[in-house]
């Protein structure tokens, strides 16, 4: 009886080198950067989640791969074989058409950390914050054994402490006691998850001992009372507290004191001031949204809500509250914020001690590049509520804009054709546009901030977000082109086996991991009959090479060590049965 064997090729291969993966720390990481052990934000059931990298490593000679790209402006380099999310289950790369729809999560976009090795904060720093009470050698003791002391703007925790100062100007408190020698950091927060993202970076600064309780808050406006329900997060440790009170957070109740933003902050590299001002935005930060704007004999159109940027002041400090705003602005135009303008109003009710506030405004423009860069160059941190509204605006907007950006170089086009010669239904003909646009452009009559389309926020939120978790969206493939890429990166995510590269949600092993079950299967059935030989083609090359093997997974059946047939790709339990025909 003839000897028959399964030869069952098969890699990991994955994406460009390049390619940003999302940690679950929220920050961003190239492919090539991760390593084994590393946290990755995953989906699991639907539903956000983590997975641990157990493989990664960067492989050459990848050869022949596809670059994706959607409707809002995404794309991403694999390799043919590399799988994405879409309604109908997992779908490689090689077989996505245009119009079909992938998943997404469309998280802010990342900045690149590049920092000089600058001091920040020095021992002697932390002994002009400390009082006389205060045993000193022992917080910096601590803060040198956390790899905080001296700090340096190169240090990779200077992000996370961006993060958590950034919230400590907003909702979270520097408190001392005078009289009992007791110091808390504390935060004020919205949801549950908002508590986990405040313990996870002070777990990750070396503070794992942190107490939360819930905090309730009643009120009235306009005759109608209201409760406020949240969740107060305290750290304890007085290294921390001394540590971001010579960082420049504010001490005590900020209406009542004086303070401005830290110069070493003002001068930061962009990654750090992104991470302060998303924790900023959080806490004192507008939403963003988008509604539709009724109009008489016209259509709706779509309708950009940012709301002011306040913060409150007593009113002797309030010129101190205009300089702290027009720090903030500075940072916000840093990202394409742009701002109108900046003022203050005065409060009608006195305070318990007498005293009259006063708010300070900061006030965006409402254009639809103003929110796409709130939403996506910056983002928001510690407030799960704004964060997965502005994901779906910023990614409603990004379709938009990219359209509109389309839309004006097709303008540009019929420009220079016109300053050529040719007429309006010449052009029309050209670009494959209505002759009565092509007429209406030459003649100057119409341009393009005129918007095209038809896309109106509550319909596309309503189709992008069907059958998905909080955050994740449906985004339609705009094109897939045939590519080279002299090197992959190889990722193997455990259990959940998948990840967001450039906010895709991608499969980590692509149909050679989904293959799995099916030869698993025909082993049992068949024992005894055949012998499944499994070859990883980037370990064995040889091996590869001398069968011919180009593409992954690949299947071929030997009888006596002769080739008696081969499929390749996602193959049928029935087609592979039919193939070793045992």
């Amino acid at each position: 009886m003839a000897t028959v064997k399964l030869l069952d090729f098969w890699a990991s291969w994955c994406i460009d080198p390049k390619t940003e993966v999302l940690l679950s720390n929220g920050f961003s990481l190239q492919a090539q950067s991760l390593l084994n052990g590393s946290e990755v934000v995953s989906t699991s059931g639907g539903k956000r989640s983590t997975g641990i990298v157990e493989y990664s490593k960067v492989v050459l000679d990848a050869g022949r791969c596809r670059l994706v790209e959607t409707v809002s402006g995404r794309s991403i380099k694999v390799t043919d074989e590399h799988q994405f999310l879409t309604p109908f289950g997992w779908k490689a790369a090689e077989m996505l058409q245009k119009r079909d729809k992938i998943a997404i999560l469309p998280v802010e976009e990342s900045v690149k950390f590049r920092a000089k090795n600058k001091m920040i904060i020095s021992e002697e720093d932390i002994k002009k914050a400390t009082s006389d009470r205060m045993k000193v050698n022992v917080y910096i003791d601590e803060l040198k054994r956390l790899s905080l002391l001296p700090l340096f703007m190169n240090n990779p925790k200077i992000l996370i402490l961006a993060r958590l100062m950034g919230a400590l100007f907003s909702d979270g408190n520097l408190y001392e006691g005078k009289n009992n020698n007791y110091r808390e950091i504390s935060y004020a927060l919205g949801q549950i998850e908002d508590i986990q993202e405040v313990t996870r970076d002070l777990n990750s600064l070396g503070f794992g001992k942190v107490h939360v309780s819930k905090r309730e808050s009643q009120g009235e406006i306009l005759g109608r009372h209201f409760i406020n329900r949240g969740y107060t997060i305290k750290c304890l440790s007085t290294s921390l507290w001394l540590l971001f009170k010579a960082l420049g957070g504010p001490v005590g109740d900020k209406t009542d004191n004086a303070y401005l933003l830290p110069t070493w902050l003002m001068k930061a590299p962009q990654a750090v001031k992104k991470e302060f001002m998303a924790a900023f935005l959080g806490g004192d930060g507008p939403k963003v949204t988008i509604h539709l704007q009724q109009r008489k004999y016209k259509k709706p159109y779509n309708h950009l809500l940012i709301n002011d940027l306040e913060f409150h002041k007593k009113s002797a400090l309030v010129e101190n509250g205009i300089k702290l705003a027009k720090q903030l602005k500075r940072l916000m135009e840093g990202f394409g914020i742009k701002v109108r303008k900046i003022f203050s109003e005065e409060e009608n009710y006195l305070r318990k001690d007498g005293t009259r506030s006063a708010v300070i405004h900061i006030c965006s423009a409402k254009d639809f590049l103003t929110g796409f860069n709130l939403s996506q160059k910056v983002g928001y941190r510690y407030s799960r509520q704004k964060h997965i509204s502005a994901m779906y605006v910023g990614e409603f907007l990004r379709e938009i804009i990219d359209l509109r950006k389309n839309w004006h170089n097709l303008y540009k086009q019929v420009k220079n054709l016109a300053d050529k010669g040719l007429g309006y239904r010449r052009v029309s003909k050209e670009l494959g546009i209505k002759p009565l646009l092509a007429y209406q452009w030459i003649k100057g009559r119409d341009y393009p901030t005129t918007p095209q389309h038809h896309l109106k926020f509550p319909t596309w939120l309503k189709e992008a977000k069907s059958g998905l978790d909080d955050g994740f969206v449906w985004t339609k493939v705009k094109d897939v082109k045939s590519i080279y890429l002299p090197q992959v990166s190889r990722i193997t995510v455990e259990h959940t086996h998948n990840f967001i590269a450039n906010g895709f949600v991608a499969h980590n092993c692509g149909p050679c991991r989904t293959m799995n079950p099916v030869i698993e299967e025909i082993e049992k059935e068949l024992e005894g009959k055949i012998e499944i030989i499994k070859i990883n083609v980037d370990e064995k090359q040889e091996e590869a090479a001398k069968y011919g093997v180009m593409s992954i997974p690949t299947y071929i059946v030997l009888k006596d060590d002769k080739e008696v047939g081969r499929k390749i790709g996602f193959t049928s339990k029935e087609e592979l049965l039919k193939l070793l025909n045992v």
